[in-house]
């Protein structure tokens, strides 16, 4: 008599992580990692697929094999809310499938909301989302793409309105 033990067959479903909703910049990257477990005996393989309200021509992309998500924006994409969703499909029989989705905000284009002359130089002021950091260059030729000098600092912000004054007071280069 010759026993056999195994491990029966199983196929639970694959769960994918849940993700939180995200905040970026455009020309920034966003990598998302989404990979789902599977507890199936054996282990089946996995397939991603993304869809998603993202509109124009640069949509996020999704590898389909281990569900790495990845997104540059760019700058028509500035000021849209998306969402994107993953289906991780096992291929076992019967195939099974699990569902996420999350939103993605990418922030306003930076816009001037004046310029004005006063006291011999420039008051610049801007809205951008209060984490972003910018730095001020000037040149006397608009031609000349090198050699742009800065003003000294970063300035930032804490309610999103950003101000730079130009004092006209000489740069030592």
């Amino acid at each position: 008599l010759i026993l056999l033990s195994s491990t029966p067959p199983t196929n639970p479903a694959p769960v994918l992580p849940v993700q939180t909703n995200r905040v970026i910049n455009p020309l920034n990257t966003l990598i998302v990692t989404n990979s789902a477990s599977d507890a199936a005996v054996p282990t089946p393989v996995l397939t991603y697929v993304l869809t998603s309200t993202v509109s124009g021509t640069n949509p996020p992309v999704i590898n389909a094999t281990n569900g790495v998500i990845t997104w540059t924006p760019d700058a028509a994409q500035a000021g849209t809310s998306n969402v994107l969703t993953t289906v991780v499909t096992a291929g076992g029989l019967p195939a099974l499938s699990a569902t996420n989705s999350f939103a993605v905000v990418v922030n306003p284009l930076p816009v001037f909301s004046g310029i004005v002359y006063t006291n011999g130089g420039y008051l610049l002021t801007w809205y951008a989302p209060t984490n972003d950091q910018f730095q001020v260059e000037w040149n006397t030729n608009l031609a000349s793409l090198i050699n742009w000098p800065t003003f000294p600092g970063i300035i930032t912000s804490t309610n999103g309105t950003f101000t730079f004054a130009d004092t006209n007071v000489p740069l030592v280069l």
